[in-house]
């Protein structure tokens, strides 16, 4: 194998091996590394991988490029630091193509010490533009710590350029930084191009290595690279950099005390947001999306302009607080600590769910896009102390008092993954209470979740009998939740329950009649009959409280179910059909109710209240406050009524 041929094919390349096979005819070998570009491939062998067909991944080795052999390539060549590449390492369009020191500078796996000899042998390449978006050497070295794709080359079959992706190091020196800037002052002011004004500046507020000492090095004395408005700035490059950690802050405040203007904090407010020509996230968006961020920068961020905690995304329809709700990176304290600064400065944020600003998209809405609230996102992507924090500032900012995490927890109707872990890790909180004396399977019951409710069941059975400050059971706020299937299952744990008043003395059965439905009602009744005939504290039965809301089916089945409750009256003296005529002019159901009790007990028209009112009179009385459309049905009622009883207009 001739020293060309064993160079460029072998990724670990032994000195003394080249020596060997240079030693016969050193100036044939000088002229071919010219001629071949031998050097910039030997700088290059970071990129490549035999085993991946040209490719580099994950798996191959980092190469080991020999300073000592760098030296005996150039001892042989020593133009060939002073050779540009620009058949295949030229991708700037007033590019000079690549020298081995931007290929050395850009190559992670160089070391150093190459760099140094390569600025002795060719200063003049300091000054070369080479590609973009790494055009002179300084931008080719301080990429060495981004994320980004190395260089292209030309597919022949498809006819474009295809990327390899390169492999950053992490961190920088800065000797070598230094050199670079001292060596060509103006590479700092040096824009990759005209329209992006991305400078050397903003590469480094790209990469994992950030720091003040470095950021210093790249700032001019007049601040130029520092004032650039809007997303070009390096204070926006910075915010997107999601790949230095800890997040450099010392940098951002930096920055951001120079040039808060490059924010564009007024195109930031909620009013603003259709005025101008902006992108969809906000810089608080942004920086509640890095995995890295830091609370000191959203504090910044907030101070600057409040309203941005206000401002929905108009990509996913989220607030920051959704945003950093799905930033499953992002480490648990400081997650928290940014979590409480943004409800700090918007506590309705808690209670708002994804797309309530903005319409959802057509195109979104067909995958099945769903409004969601920021403990929604939090469940599915942050840690369990994450949601804890995320409930206990609900319980914070809660309008009940003495609010505790599972309570919440049930209100909003969390996973039951969540609340088993809460009440695992403290069981005391099922049994604690809020200022109105409920405890967590009341307001399990209420929201209507049958999984938490069987769950806090068996956990604590004896609190199908605690009352809350109404003197109201579970089955109570069940009814008045409408949930057959949480009642079916309270009456088959507890039966007992069914004849438990509250502070009126309503039974569970008064309460459905009134807010559940004709389902619920049935179910309670047929669970236990006696109810039918059991009092509140203003002595009305079930029927009563059923013709106060005039839900014809629940009146019809309860009248069904024990026809007596026709004739029985209230302590004011009202029977059934007084109520229904009382407050017939909320709904038409009510005037069918009072037709279909009138029907069943023709007795009660002549039957008066303790003010002496028969129910005409009480249906007159609110024919006033019907509406236009309802006032025919009114008096058409009326007529008939008399028409049976006469004798009411004497009375």
């Amino acid at each position: 194998m001739d020293f060309v041929g064993y160079l460029m094919r072998n990724r670990e390349v032994n000195l003394d091996k080249l020596k060997e096979l240079a030693k016969d005819n050193p100036d044939e070998v000088g002229a071919k590394i010219l001629e071949y570009g031998v050097l910039n491939h030997y700088l290059c062998l970071s990129t490549w991988c035999p085993s991946e067909g040209g490719r580099r991944d994950e798996d191959c080795p980092a190469a080991n490029i020999d300073l000592n052999v760098v030296e005996f390539l150039l001892d042989l060549a020593p133009d060939a630091a002073n050779k540009a590449d620009a058949e295949r390492f030229c991708m700037h369009p007033n590019g000079s193509g690549a020298y081995p020191l931007h290929l050395a500078c850009f190559n992670a796996d160089c070391p150093v010490s190459i760099v140094k000899l390569l600025v002795e042998k060719n200063p003049l390449a300091l000054k070369q533009s080479w590609r973009e978006p790494y055009v002179l050497p300084l931008h080719c070295y301080l990429a060495r710590a981004c994320v980004h794709p190395a260089w292209g080359y030309e597919d022949d079959e498809m006819g474009y350029v295809e990327e390899i992706p390169a492999f950053p190091s992490g961190e920088l020196d800065y000797d070598i930084v230094k050199l670079l800037v001292d060596a060509y002052p103006e590479a700092v002011t040096h824009y990759i191009s005209d329209d992006s004004r991305r400078s050397a500046l903003h590469i480094l507020c790209e990469g994992f290595d950030v720091s003040m000492e470095l950021m210093q090095l790249l700032v001019d004395k007049d601040g130029a690279v520092l004032n650039v408005d809007g997303k070009k700035s390096p204070l926006w490059t910075l915010l997107y950099n999601s790949h230095a950690s800890p997040f450099p802050v010392d940098v951002f405040r930096y920055l951001f005390h120079d040039n808060p203007s490059a924010l564009n904090m007024e195109r930031e407010k909620p009013s603003q947001r259709h005025e101008y020509n902006v992108d969809k996230q906000s810089s608080l968006q942004i920086a509640c999306s890095n995995p890295n961020m830091k609370v000191e920068v959203i504090e910044m961020l907030i101070k600057l302009c409040p309203d941005m905690t206000e401002v929905e995304d108009r990509y996913d329809g989220c607030l920051p607080l959704h945003t950093l709700c799905k930033n499953e990176d992002l480490e648990e304290q400081s997650a928290i600590e940014i979590l409480k600064s943004l409800v700090n400065a918007y506590p309705k944020s808690l209670k708002k769910q994804t797309w309530e600003q903005n319409r959802c998209p057509s195109w979104l809405s067909i995958l099945g896009v769903s409004k969601e609230l920021p403990i929604t996102l939090a469940e599915g992507n942050m840690s369990f102390g994450f949601c804890k924090a995320i409930l206990s500032e609900h319980a914070r900012h809660f309008k009940v008092q003495m609010v505790n995490i599972l309570h919440m927890a049930c209100v909003l109707n969390c996973s039951l993954d969540i609340i088993q872990k809460l009440v695992r890790e403290d069981r005391t909180l099922l049994r604690k209470e809020d200022e109105e004396h409920c405890i967590a399977l009341h307001k399990a019951v209420k929201h209507k979740s049958l999984e938490i409710v069987k769950f806090l069941v068996q956990e604590d059975e004896n609190s199908l009998t605690i009352v809350d400050n109404k003197m109201e059971v579970a089955l109570h706020k069940a009814c008045r939740a409408n949930n057959l299937e949480v009642v079916k299952y309270l009456v088959d744990k507890n039966a007992s329950t069914l004849r438990m008043g509250n502070h009126n003395n309503e039974l569970p059965l008064h309460l459905a009649t009134k807010y559940a439905s004709v389902e619920v009602v049935k179910y309670l009744v047929e669970a236990d009959e006696s109810t039918l005939i059991l009092p509140n504290k203003k002595m009305e039965l079930a029927l009563h409280t059923a013709c106060r809301v005039g839900e014809l089916d629940v009146i019809k089945y309860l009248v069904t179910k024990n026809d007596s409750a026709l004739t029985i009256r209230n302590n004011r003296g009202e029977l059934p059909v007084h109520l229904a005529a009382k407050y017939s002019s909320v709904g038409v159901l009510h005037l069918e109710a009072v037709k279909y009790m009138m029907n069943k007990f023709m007795g009660s028209l002549a039957i008066p209240n303790h003010c002496n009112e028969l129910p005409v009179h009480i249906l007159c009385l609110g024919s006033g406050k019907c509406k236009n459309d309802k006032m025919m049905q009114h008096i058409e009622t009326i007529f008939m009524m008399l028409r049976l009883y006469p004798e009411a207009i004497m009375v």
